[in-house]
């Protein structure tokens, strides 16, 4: 149980039973990156997928401007950039499996009758183009990321 006996303040942090927790949020990257991960999944899930705001072209273009931003971070060895990256990747993966469904399907207008279509008036390529590119920039942050990583391993 805490208590405020338990409690006791360290150089700025919380310590709890003689554990800095500052000590543990600076040090756990991989709690950190999953955390990131699964926030975005939940944004790409709900807000994206069920809200439907991968369709609204401005949101999905600050989401491409936001991947290309760290991606550059990355590039000139900003190790911030990395959770950011995790997020835009996992949020981009419910809007493409859901696109991904429509994009290859014809204008019924151009089709024979019997023939599956896309009967909708929106444009369904354009969001599906734009979560493919910040998909793949995110993927590609990852990667510089991970491969500076391991360099810097390798020297050490």
């Amino acid at each position: 149980m805490l208590t405020l006996a338990n409690l006791d303040i360290v150089q700025g942090g919380l310590s709890v039973d003689g554990v800095n927790t500052r000590q543990l949020a600076t040090t756990g990257r991989i709690p950190r990156f999953l955390l990131y991960g699964v926030a975005g999944g939940l944004i790409g899930f709900l807000f994206l997928g069920e809200f439907g705001l991968s369709t609204v072209l401005p949101v999905m273009i600050l989401f491409a401007l936001f991947a290309v931003g760290c991606l550059i971070a990355a590039l000139r060895g900003n190790p911030g950039s990395s959770p950011w990256a995790i997020f835009l990747l996992a949020a981009m993966i419910v809007p493409l499996m859901i696109d991904s469904r429509i994009v290859g399907l014809p204008r019924c207008g151009d089709v024979a009758a019997g023939v599956a279509c896309f009967a909708g008036s929106r444009d369904y390529q354009t969001p599906f183009v734009l979560e493919v590119v910040v998909f793949a920039i995110a993927a590609a942050t990852i990667a510089v990321r991970a491969r500076r990583i391991a360099s810097t391993k390798q020297r050490g």
